[in-house]
């Protein structure tokens, strides 16, 4: 069985901050993201975007942390979002319990401070 979960940033983005909301609007930093309790796998996403920026182009990263707050290396998914939403349901990335968290790591036009960022997260439990 897949599930899904959503996490939602807004405004200007930043290169290497954690903009995005998990629930209720809190955002995420370094280590501290979308928590989850069993083995699972990343099996893809989607990110959307709404913003008059029309050259825009950003670069997130999936990170994962796990319950002792450790990055773990090696395994990070960049997701780029240009001017069109993005589609991928073709990734297996493997992961013990622990936290997912996105990282900004590139911005490229982004001026409008209305825009509004989403991006689905499809996750698969291991155990």
């Amino acid at each position: 069985m897949v599930f899904v979960n959503v996490g939602e940033g807004e405004g200007v983005l930043t290169v290497n901050d954690y903009p995005f909301g998990f629930g209720f609007g809190s955002p995420s930093k370094s280590g501290f993201g979308l928590g989850i309790p069993f083995n699972f796998k990343i099996v893809g996403y989607a990110a959307t975007c709404s913003s008059t920026d029309s050259n825009r182009s950003v670069s997130f990263t999936i990170e994962h942390y796990n319950t002792s707050g450790v990055k773990t290396l090696g395994v990070d998914e960049v997701i780029t979002l240009g001017s069109a939403n993005v589609y991928n349901s073709n990734i297996n990335n493997s992961y013990a319990p622990g936290n997912i968290c996105l990282k900004i790591q590139s911005t490229n036009n982004l001026v409008g401070i209305d825009a509004r960022y989403r991006v689905a997260l499809y996750f698969q439990s291991s155990d």
